[in-house]
C-alpha cells in the first residue's frame, strides 16, 4: 500500500486503543518511516497506551532480556510452541 487507509489512522488516532506487540517500537518506527502521514500521529499517541510485550515480560521477570522473540514469549507465558507458518 502507498497509503494508510483512513480507518486504520483512525485506530492509531484513538488514545482508548492500546497498542501491543513485542518489539512494538520498531514496528511504529518502520510505520513512520514507510507512512510519513503517520508520523505525527505516531508521535502524539500517549506512552502509557502502548505496550511492549518483551518489556511487560521482563519486568515480571519471566525473560532475562526485553528483546527476546515472540516464540520465545509464547512458550515461557503459555507454553506452547509458536509455529513459524
Amino acid at each position: 500500500m502507498r497509503k494508510i487507509p483512513h480507518r486504520v489512522m483512525a485506530l492509531f488516532r484513538d488514545d482508548s486503543i492500546t497498542l501491543v506487540g513485542n518489539n512494538i517500537g520498531g514496528d511504529l518506527k518502520q510505520i513512520r518511516r514507510d507512512y510519513p502521514e503517520m508520523d505525527s500521529v505516531i508521535k502524539n499517541r500517549d506512552e502509557k497506551n502502548i505496550v511492549s510485550l518483551g518489556l511487560e515480560a521482563r519486568k515480571r521477570d519471566v525473560v532475562y532480556s526485553g528483546t527476546v522473540s515472540l516464540p520465545v514469549l509464547v512458550k515461557r507465558t503459555l507454553g506452547y510452541i509458536l509455529p513459524k507458518d
